[in-house]
């Protein structure tokens, strides 16, 4: 089974602009529903390519 792919510049760019906004009160929050983290989506497609494979 392949690991879990592992965090890259894309990751540290959303986290870097989720603690800037979340400065502004309300808004982090809002930030975290409209736009999911780089890392979860590719654990999504991770997730599906394994349930392809062993379906």
């Amino acid at each position: 089974m392949e690991p879990l792919p592992d965090p890259d510049f894309e990751d540290i760019k959303y986290t870097a602009g989720k603690a800037l906004v979340s400065l502004i009160p309300g808004v982090g929050e809002l930030w975290g529903l409209i736009l999911a983290a780089p890392v979860e989506q590719r654990r999504s497609d991770w997730l599906r390519d394994l349930e392809l494979r062993f379906a």
